[in-house]
């Protein structure tokens, strides 16, 4: 939105600019707008061409997309669930698109010894680890985010809530990218799951 704002009012810059032509005279070229300097005999011709060159800098404005992180967290360590391949992964992509995880926001599991598991009875009641609050919170995530792309390479066991937000993904027709191995070593390979994957 900020971007926009700013392309507007050098837009703006721009007409009242080419709007004064006998200061400037006509075929003048506004600095502002460098490659995309505007060279125009009269009043009508320079609305015009601005108006069209703001729309060609608005088409140049990707908009921002969200992709949700999914994957296996029950047996992992902390460090294994919120590092590796999900702090890998946002590098990869483009700077409108944001990719972000179920372990945010979980820091004060930092210091957790052994595995996450998959019981509530495990942690305390947090705004961030109440059962309700994760079902809630994975829920929304997914019915907002833009893609999902889940990461099902080495998972030793089959993990239930990336299973469940398959099925949120796909009934909000969210755009489902998973990673796995090849084959049937994978218990992940599933019908249902490669079904709904693209």
């Amino acid at each position: 939105m900020r971007n926009q704002t700013k392309m507007a009012e050098t837009i703006r810059r721009a007409l009242k600019f080419y709007g004064n032509a006998e200061t400037y005279g006509p075929g003048a070229i506004h600095p502002e707008l460098g490659d995309h300097a505007l060279d125009l005999d009269n009043r009508g011709d320079q609305a015009r061409n601005a108006l069209d060159l703001f729309d060609m800098l608005q088409d140049t404005q990707l908009p921002s997309r969200q992709v949700y992180m999914a994957g296996p967290i029950t047996g992992l360590g902390y460090e294994d669930a919120t590092n590796g391949w999900r702090a890998e992964f946002p590098k990869l992509l483009k700077s409108h698109i944001h990719a972000f995880t179920p372990m945010r926001g979980k820091k004060h599991l930092e210091g957790l010894v052994g595995a996450i598991t998959d019981r509530a009875e495990d942690y305390p009641e947090g705004l961030t680890t109440a059962a309700s609050n994760i079902v809630a919170r994975d829920h929304n995530d997914v019915m907002l985010c833009d893609a999902m792309v889940v990461n099902f390479l080495g998972a030793p066991r089959a993990s239930i809530g990336t299973a469940v937000e398959f099925g949120w993904a796909n009934a909000y027709r969210k755009p489902i990218i998973m990673i796995i191995e090849p084959g049937t070593s994978n218990v992940h390979n599933h019908l249902m799951l490669t079904e709904m994957a693209g």
